[in-house]
């Protein structure tokens, strides 16, 4: 696969038909080049979700902003809940 040429969206879908196919070793090759992209793409019972950041951040990173993110949301709920 030549994937450091094709586009993110062409490299998303082809990713997708791969995991289709159960072709898991090509799909996590096709994934780790979103990564090194900074194009995170994390599978989800509702679909496959794209997250695009700076360059230089790495999955890692991501997935603890989105936890802090989902704590600082639920405290809010909290709050806002309590406010009624």
């Amino acid at each position: 696969m030549d994937l450091p040429n094709r586009h993110n969206d062409e490299l998303i879908s082809t990713r997708e038909a791969l995991r289709i196919h159960k072709k898991w070793n090509e799909s996590d090759l096709v994934r780790n080049e979103l990564d090194s992209r900074a194009a995170f793409i994390f599978d989800t019972p509702e679909g496959p979700e794209v997250y695009y950041e700076l360059k230089g951040t790495t999955r890692t990173q991501l997935m603890e902003k989105q936890t802090k993110d989902r704590q600082a949301s639920t405290r809010f709920d909290a709050w806002l809940f309590s406010m009624k």
